[in-house]
């Protein structure tokens, strides 16, 4: 296999077809938002999490019914967020992987 000859002609096709830096670029950008949208929500919902624990267990003696409820609402509402974002981060791959399949298409001759 002549390396040179597959590589100058890979060169030759994305100097050709300058439209397909974009969908590069915006494939890099998409991947580049699932992982840092996940990092920063995923410690901001262990943040709240902890701080909401931390104040109930402060309280003494057994969790009347309405701390109970209260905890139980604060963690499902903090989860709801994390729900919401996880699917904004699949809606993003999902994306990233059509563009992706697009910019592979488009470089075959």
């Amino acid at each position: 296999m002549d390396y040179g000859k597959v590589i100058n002609q890979g060169l030759s096709a994305v100097w050709r077809h300058k439209a397909l830096w974009l969908l590069g670029c915006l494939g890099v950008v998409l991947g580049g938002l699932g992982s840092g949208f996940n990092s920063v929500f995923q410690i901001r919902w262990q943040l709240d999490l902890q701080r909401d624990m931390l104040r109930l267990l402060e309280t003494e003696g057994p969790m009347t019914p309405q701390q109970f409820e209260q905890f139980w609402r604060a963690l499902l509402g903090s989860m709801a967020g994390l729900f919401a974002v996880i699917g904004l981060l699949l809606l993003l791959g999902f994306l990233g992987y059509l563009v992706g399949l697009v910019t592979r298409g488009a470089i075959i001759d």
